[in-house]
């Protein structure tokens, strides 16, 4: 199995699994139960949401400028940068892409 990812769109993919990983994890120590995940929506939906909102954080936020040794005004660095892209769709529209997977994997079971 590939993954289709120009630049640091392989991160986007790697967060999410985390994510999720890491949410399986938490839910099965917490409830006791190993399959809690499994059976449950809203775990899949939290994680979602958690990597939705660390893939927004680390793209670049034109209106944040920091001041360059020469007084200019520079965006201010970020980890993805706008030509990035996971599956060929760019990072910038990931965080509503895992928004809304996160809604639909609440109402499936599997």
């Amino acid at each position: 199995m590939f993954v289709v990812h120009s630049g640091r769109g392989g991160l986007i993919a790697v967060i999410a699994f985390v994510s999720m990983a890491l949410a399986d994890f938490l839910c099965a120590a917490y409830f006791h139960n190993a399959n809690f995940y499994a059976q449950n929506g809203w775990p899949k939906l939290a994680a979602s949401w958690f990597a939705a909102a660390v893939v927004w954080f680390l793209l670049p936020h034109r209106q944040e400028e920091v001041l360059g040794a020469t007084g200019q005004a520079e965006p201010k660095p970020s980890i993805l940068r706008d030509r990035d892209s996971l599956f060929w769709i760019p990072a910038k529209h990931w965080p509503i892409l895992l928004f809304v997977l996160g809604i639909g994997l609440n109402f499936l079971r599997f």
